[in-house]
């Protein structure tokens, strides 16, 4: 369970009460604003509010407070499990991340990142949108598990300019700024830019401990540098919004048996850019379109005898969607859309000073439609049916329906009973990766993984400033797609060949105690097993337990505290991670100058007891697990004009 008490955002001086609870707004679960309570998913936002007032810097950072949500670092990327799933090296291909409606996800593997090489400065952001479960009767491929929107503020909203800067250990040093006007003719631009730069701690491998591989000891090799600038501009029906990110770091572990402690890193470069045009058809309807280009490169330069082997991958895509919106009736809304997706550049290519190994590409297109029906059948009880078919041309048609009927018995009390399917399409490297030396040999008739999911979920307002929610679910995923090794021919080939069944229940709790205190609550039990063999997936706790601590000590100066617990976890090499409790603690004082505007000044030590914890590591790690990180401080100052 986890539980923080925190005081209101400066600024917010009231308590959350029943109706804003109740009025919180989200777009991603039925493509329009509805309430949390009307909204026919399991949903959590996290408000720009909440954003200030519990320090997040990254994505990640909120979603490891996100009930069901756990985190895993392997010194290259860091990525994101939901709801007792998360693959090894999978690169969060199976959770589908928006920023203001437009994919983030790329087409090689579908990977998005989640942490400070997403390159979102969080101040730029109105609110989190997190709709659990399968979301690709409206949104497609990737969203098996969970559809993540970041919505943007507008030039409006943040209104003047911010910025921040902090400092920490292990030479870590990032700036943040963000500006905002909207202007008499109509005319409101946004912009926000990150950076950041650490040094990385000295990591230690036993498995490396060697005098000939400085007894396991990598010195200076898990640094990263990133930067990101995000930019939005409205006038009148049109909105233009771009973002652009760029990433290098080291990487520590030695994996894919490169030389331990050498010079191994990546590069991921992406930039993407979006034009949507609204127009209401009169009171009843409202018109979309949309279209966007997609840029994606990444180099890895990986050494061996202190030779390097490079690889590098482009997806070059764009995008075009139109949706219509009516009202039939008052109590019916009907939403109907269609998509084409061109891939017109989706390549790999590994190779050294004396050869190349792989050169290749798939280029490929989709075409999709897509309808969702809204009834409210009574005053208290609605009804939604949607469905997508999605047709590529390489892996053919997949059709993915949901169902949802939502029940309000009283004023106080919803239930939610929710019916999904979803599907991840091969990328690119799956379906057509050969390299003779390894082994590998490429895969055209592999199919898109499906899942489907039932859940039932109780929302009930406990009192005029808390709700509570409880949530069980049941998912069968099929088709899974895994690499196997043949020992006919010796080869390894991408092939569908597990079929998962997983089940959880979900707890939460948020609200306002006092006018200074508010507080969330959250604990999941979760089970994943192979179907055929009865056996525990990889990579995800049975328990999780998330608490924390926000109240005022002394005049404007405030403490924070969070506790984070996880059970153990099985690693790819059958073995148990360690169960472990994280303690994060923080002190923010804010004071408004007359020159200089309201300054912050936040005091954040993470993992205060320095625990030594790990998550599992994928195949291409001797590590069975990779140690996460040690104690973090970081001081960090905040300027509004």
């Amino acid at each position: 369970m986890s539980w923080c008490i925190c005081r209101p955002a400066i600024g917010q001086t009231e308590p959350t009460s029943l109706e804003d609870l109740l009025d919180l707004q989200i777009s991603t679960a039925a493509m329009h604003e509805q309430s949390t309570r009307e909204a026919p998913a399991s949903v959590t936002v996290i408000t720009a509010a909440d954003i200030e007032q519990r320090g997040y810097v990254t994505l990640a950072d909120a979603l490891r407070d996100t009930r069901s949500f756990y985190l895993s670092d392997d010194r290259n990327y860091l990525a994101v499990g939901v709801r007792g799933f998360g693959r090894p090296a999978d690169y969060n291909n199976r959770v589908l991340v928006l920023i203001n409606g437009a994919p983030m996800n790329e087409a090689i593997w579908g990977s998005v990142a989640v942490g400070a090489d997403f390159g979102l400065s969080m101040l730029a952001v109105d609110r989190i949108e997190i709709v659990r479960g399968p979301g690709s009767a409206l949104y497609g491929t990737n969203a098996m598990f969970a559809v993540i929107n970041i919505l943007t503020k507008s030039g409006h909203q943040q209104d003047g300019l911010v910025v921040d800067a902090g400092l920490g250990n292990d030479g870590a040093k990032e700036g943040r700024a963000a500006w905002g006007r909207s202007y008499d003719n109509g005319l409101d631009l946004a912009i926000a830019g990150q950076w950041s730069d650490t040094d990385g701690a000295d990591h230690y491998y036993a498995e490396s401990d060697d005098p000939e591989t400085n007894d396991g000891l990598a010195v200076g090799r898990d640094w990263e540098r990133n930067y990101g600038l995000t930019g939005k501009a409205t006038i009148g029906r049109l909105q233009i919004q771009g973002h652009v990110t760029s990433r290098e770091t080291g990487v520590p572990t030695g994996a894919y048996e490169t030389d331990f402690n050498g010079a191994t890193e990546t590069h991921d470069e992406f930039q993407t850019v979006e034009a949507r045009y609204r127009r209401d058809l009169g009171p009843a309807a409202q018109f979309e379109l949309s279209a966007a280009y997609f840029h994606y490169h990444y180099k890895g330069m990986w050494f061996y005898d202190e030779f390097p082997f490079l690889d590098e991958s482009h997806n070059n895509s764009v995008y075009s969607e139109v949706r219509y919106q009516r009202d039939l009736r008052p109590e019916n809304r009907l939403i109907v859309g269609a998509e084409i997706q061109r891939h017109y550049n989706s390549e790999y290519r590994a190779w050294d000073a004396e050869a190349t190994y792989f050169d290749g590409g798939l280029p490929f297109t989709v075409v999709s439609a897509y309808a969702q029906d809204e009834q409210q059948l009574l005053s208290n009880l609605a009804l939604t049916l949607g469905v997508r078919a999605d047709h590529y041309s390489h892996v053919g048609l997949t059709i993915n329906p949901r169902a949802a009927l939502v029940y309000h018995p009283r004023s106080r009390q919803t239930f939610k009973l929710l019916y999904g399917q979803a599907f991840r399409a091969p990328g690119m490297y799956e379906l057509d990766y050969a390299d003779e030396i390894s082994g590998f040999i490429p895969n055209p008739d592999l199919r898109p993984e499906r899942i489907r999911t039932t859940e039932v979920i109780w929302e009930y307002q406990i009192t005029q400033h808390a709700q509570s929610v409880v949530s069980v679910y049941q998912h069968r995923m099929r088709r899974l797609i895994d690499q196997f090794y043949d020992e006919a021919d010796e080869t390894i080939q991408h092939r569908n060949v597990s079929h998962v069944g997983g089940r959880g229940i979900e707890i939460g709790l948020q609200g306002a105690l006092t006018a200074d205190i508010t507080g969330y609550a959250s604990y999941s039990l979760q089970r994943s097993e192979d179907e055929a063999t009865d056996v525990r997936l990889t990579n995800y706790p049975s328990h999780l337990y998330k608490a924390g601590l926000f109240v005022p000590l002394i005049g404007p100066l405030q403490l924070q505290g969070r506790l984070h617990y996880e059970s153990s976890r099985r690693t790819v090499q059958n073995t148990m991670t360690d169960d472990f409790l994280r303690t994060d603690i923080g002190l923010l004082l804010a004071t408004t100058h007359r020159l200089s505007g309201r300054v912050t000044a936040r005091l954040e030590v993470n993992n205060v007891f320095d625990v030594d914890y790990s998550a599992p590591g994928g195949v291409e790690l001797a590590q069975a697990a990779i140690q996460q990180d040690g104690r973090q401080v970081f001081l960090r100052l905040e300027i509004r004009d």
